[in-house]
């Protein structure tokens, strides 16, 4: 089997074993969702969902670029007391970095609340966002220990755990005791704590506490450099919530959010990716075939986010109304937009990849933080124009630069020359089949009959693919018997 088609099929098994928890997590978000915004106004949620762009953001400074560090040293050092040090390091720098920012949190607590959403009145809700910042990102370092020894079935267990107490805690919270806002994130902290302890349990094995100053100082110069671009990255997802409020008013930033929440479901397989992905790529840095791999894994992920983006396109007004009820339905008009932001956005650590493996991370950030204020420019240009749709592309163009210069910066670092004919193939046929939507939604007035057409529409996808040999069919096949044909040795190597 070509060497190529091994690595796709190994990082394809990780993708699907990361995505059961994943896609289990934005099940039981998507689930409790419509719950949530019938129980709480439509202001309250406008707050929530500013305060979780906060939240975001936290988590994005607390980081400190020391998970893409912690993958890079890990995967680079051959002596096990060496990796220890890494672990140990990393571990140490994780939760001092996030105590810090807590303490700043809780002592500005109601200046925050203040300039978030213009009241000193959520400064208990901002403290208890300052100890989930702590609880969430010794979980997150816990989520890169399992990652690194490739324990996928783990994660996606603490993820299910956590969201399902973190959701149902909040909804109890919420209706049972009334307490809006503040039992939406208490019931968040205290789901965090138990997927905390879950976390110590898996990992008892392999958590380590000999931390070397030059290790933490090697992860930091190769990660304070990221900071500004991981943060600016941050900035340019949630900027527009906060230009929202500021335009137009917090019921419109609800409705956003909702829209903003079907164009992003097609991060049930980018994110799946993301998690993967910086261990598969740094462990193949020395292969020969790295860069013929990385193309393909490219064309892959564009492909399948291709098919996922043309269905949740198709079918925006229906999964809206599944959300929430009908006063959000104009988050229907920025779902395409959102979706090809979260595909360029998903595809930023394969973009960035050629500094990363030459441990010089700074032209990353410069990159970042023009993409960031381009897009706070395009923002107040576009909302007072188009509204929510002027946000969302907005934040569409805004991607586009990111990842177009954030690549050709790339490849001056590391080579790899993507495969731009099956790309354009791919992105192109989708454009048109979501061009022939809009006729059929506007002439099928009968919702039955629109449904059989829309799903004909999405079918045809692939099968335009296939025709075009994008989707190399015979090549899977083979694959897949060959694959078939190693289980079936082993089974029979066990009899």
């Amino acid at each position: 089997m070509d060497k190529s088609l091994r690595s796709l099929l190994s990082l394809s098994g990780q993708l699907v074993a990361y995505g059961i928890g994943f896609v289990g997590r934005q099940l039981v978000t998507l689930i409790t969702l419509p719950l949530i915004t019938n129980l709480v106004s439509q202001e309250d949620f406008g707050i929530i969902s500013i305060i979780t762009s906060f939240y975001i953001v936290c988590n994005t400074i607390t980081n400190m670029g020391l998970p893409s560090a912690t993958f890079r040293f890990f995967n680079d050092k051959q002596d096990k007391n060496e990796k220890n040090q890494v672990l140990g390091a990393s571990q140490t720098l994780f939760f001092l970095l996030a105590s810090i920012l807590a303490v700043i949190i809780i002592v500005f607590s109601g200046s925050i609340s203040n300039l978030l959403l213009g009241s000193r009145n959520y400064s208990l809700v901002i403290r208890l966002v300052a100890l989930l910042v702590v609880v969430e990102t010794m979980n997150y370092y816990g989520s890169i220990l399992l990652r690194l020894h490739t324990r996928p079935g783990a994660v996606s267990t603490i993820n299910m755990v956590s969201v399902v107490g973190q959701m149902g805690l909040a909804l109890i919270f919420i209706k049972t005791f009334e307490s809006g806002v503040f039992g939406y994130w208490l019931g968040f902290l205290l789901g965090a704590l138990i997927g905390l302890v879950l976390t110590i349990w898996l990992n008892r094995k392999v958590i380590v506490f000999n931390f070397s100053l030059p290790t933490a100082r090697e992860l930091l110069a190769y990660g304070i450099p990221l900071v500004p671009a991981s943060l600016s990255i941050t900035l340019l997802q949630l900027s527009d919530r906060f230009f929202l409020r500021t335009f137009v008013g917090l019921d419109v930033v609800a409705v956003y959010a909702i829209g903003y929440k079907v164009g992003s479901l097609v991060n049930l397989l980018l994110a799946p990716f993301q998690i993967a992905w910086p261990n598969f790529a740094f462990s193949l840095i020395k292969d020969p075939e790295a860069s013929k791999i990385y193309r393909d894994v490219t064309t892959l992920i564009v492909l399948g986010c291709s098919i996922f983006t043309l269905g949740t396109y198709i079918f925006r007004y229906q999964l809206i109304d599944l959300l929430s009820p009908e006063s959000y339905r104009a988050g229907a008009d920025i779902v395409p937009w959102i979706s090809a932001s979260m595909i360029l956005l998903g595809l930023n650590p394969v973009v960035t990849l050629g500094p990363k493996i030459k441990k010089d991370t700074r032209p990353l950030a410069w990159i970042s933080v023009v993409a960031a204020l381009l897009n706070i420019l395009l923002l107040m240009i576009f909302i007072p124009v188009w509204n929510i749709s002027g946000a969302a592309i907005a934040t569409f163009l805004s991607y586009l630069f990111l990842t177009v210069i954030s690549y050709i910066i790339s490849l001056r670092y590391f080579y790899f020359p993507l495969d731009w004919k099956r790309i354009v193939i791919t992105i192109g046929s989708a454009i048109i089949l979501g061009l022939l939507n809009i006729p059929v939604e506007a002439g099928i007035k009968n919702p039955a009959n629109l449904f059989l057409l829309q799903i004909l529409i999405l079918i045809m996808y692939p099968l335009i693919l296939i025709w075009f040999r994008i989707i190399p069919a015979k090549n899977m096949l083979q694959v897949l018997i060959e694959k078939a044909d190693e289980i079936k040795l082993k089974w029979n190597m066990l009899d």
